[in-house]
């Protein structure tokens, strides 16, 4: 994780095949609403609901596609 967050410019996290969303590290922590970029992938992949990775899908689709 550490180096994903040190190396990259935009990191993706999916699950099941879906990408849940797309975005600086910085952006990812934002949204998890956590300092550690370990803890918000944990949220993001555990703690998503159906609507919410509806909701950052279309976050991400709007602004990379």
């Amino acid at each position: 994780m550490e180096e994903a967050e040190a190396l990259s410019d935009r990191i993706a996290i999916m699950k099941d095949g879906k990408l849940l969303i797309c975005d600086t590290a910085d952006k990812i922590k934002e949204v998890a609403e956590t300092d550690s970029f370990e803890q918000a992938f944990v949220r993001i992949v555990k703690g998503v609901s159906k609507w919410e990775c509806l909701r950052l899908q279309t976050e991400t689709q709007k602004k990379y596609y």
